[in-house]
């Protein structure tokens, strides 16, 4: 579960990672899991594919370049701060899970 949160960030998790082949977030080969698992990654994967996508064009963009039309500026403003609200967002399902981890083990 902890990997999912980090692939929708764009981030390399101990089982799933970034393939620049495919272009894809994948489940490591050697981890035996059910084909719909799989599936289920992949489709969390496009939400980490498209964060990637977005964090890109921010960087090109270059918020604080002057050179930049004040429509592109603003609209990369506005982006950040959804992307800022989508990390808090993460931050509480991290935790969430963490908590819940805990609380297993004490439990366990």
């Amino acid at each position: 579960m902890r990997d999912v949160l980090y692939v929708v960030q764009s981030i390399d998790g101990s089982l799933v990672r970034w393939d620049p082949a495919t272009d894809q977030f994948e489940i490591d080969a050697s981890v035996a899991v059910p084909v719909t698992t799989r599936l289920l990654v992949a489709r969390l994967g496009e939400a980490g594919w498209l964060h990637r996508r977005i964090r890109d064009w921010l960087q090109r963009c270059g918020v604080t370049d002057g050179s930049r039309g004040l429509v592109r500026q603003a609209l990369a403003r506005a982006v950040e701060e959804e992307l800022g609200g989508f990390y808090r967002l993460l931050a509480v399902l991290g935790l969430l899970l963490w908590s819940a981890t805990d609380s297993f083990i004490i439990l366990a």
